[in-house]
C-alpha cells in the first residue's frame, strides 16, 4: 500500500517542479514549516535549512533507481510528487514510459493499471535468451514462446528457431496491447 502523499498545496509551498527537466528544487521556508525543539527555535532551524537548501536539487537516488524526496520526515518517489503537483490528483500506478526511473519529466509519465505497468517492463536480470518471453526448451530441443495476460501465461508455440520464437513474441505483444519498450 503506498503511502498518502501530502496535499499539493504544501509540495507547492516547499518545492518548485520543472516538468521540462523532471528536477526539483528545495525553496526558501518559512519558520512556521519547522517545530520548535528545547535546543533551537524555529527561526534558526528556518535560517539553517535554508542556507543549506535552498536552491538546492531536492531529492537523492534509492538502489531501485528511484528518485526520492523528504518531506516532512517521510520519503516519497519523485515521480508521485511530479503527478501531484501537475494533475493535483494521487494515482497508484505511473509508468515511466522510457523506462529510466530518475526521469521525471512528466512527458515521460503516464497513468496505468497495474497490468499496464507491467506490459512496460525492462527485461529481468535472469533472462538468458535476450527476448522476454522467449526460452529454449530443453525436452523438446525448440525455442518456446510465452506472454502473460490478464494474470494467465499463454503458451504462443514451440518454434525451430530462435527468430520465429522472438517474431511470434512480438505479433502477440502486438495483440496483447504491451509498450513498444517492453523487455528492453
Amino acid at each position: 500500500m503506498l503511502k498518502p502523499l501530502p496535499p499539493a498545496s504544501l509540495l507547492t509551498e516547499l518545492l518548485s517542479y520543472d516538468p521540462e527537466t523532471g528536477e526539483f528544487i528545495w525553496k526558501t521556508r518559512r519558520p512556521d514549516h519547522f517545530t520548535p525543539t528545547l535546543r533551537r527555535t524555529t527561526e534558526w532551524q528556518c535560517r539553517w535549512w535554508n542556507k543549506r537548501f535552498a536552491g538546492t536539487i531536492a531529492g537523492s537516488r534509492d538502489p531501485n533507481g528511484y528518485t526520492l524526496i523528504r518531506v516532512n520526515g517521510v520519503d516519497y518517489r519523485a515521480h508521485r510528487l511530479a503527478w501531484v503537483m501537475t494533475y493535483n490528483t494521487e494515482l497508484e500506478f505511473i509508468d515511466h514510459i522510457n523506462g529510466d526511473r530518475s526521469d521525471n519529466r512528466i512527458t515521460n509519465l503516464r497513468s496505468v493499471s497495474h497490468s499496464g505497468n507491467t506490459k512496460n517492463a525492462k527485461r529481468r536480470g535472469d533472462n538468458l535468451s535476450g527476448m522476454t518471453g522467449v526460452s529454449f526448451f530443453r525436452p523438446k530441443g525448440t525455442w518456446r514462446a510465452r506472454i502473460n495476460h490478464n494474470g494467465e501465461t499463454i503458451l504462443l508455440g514451440y518454434f525451430r528457431t530462435y527468430e520465429e520464437a522472438v517474431a511470434a513474441r512480438k505479433a502477440a505483444e502486438k495483440i496483447y496491447e504491451y509498450h513498444e519498450n517492453h523487455g528492453r
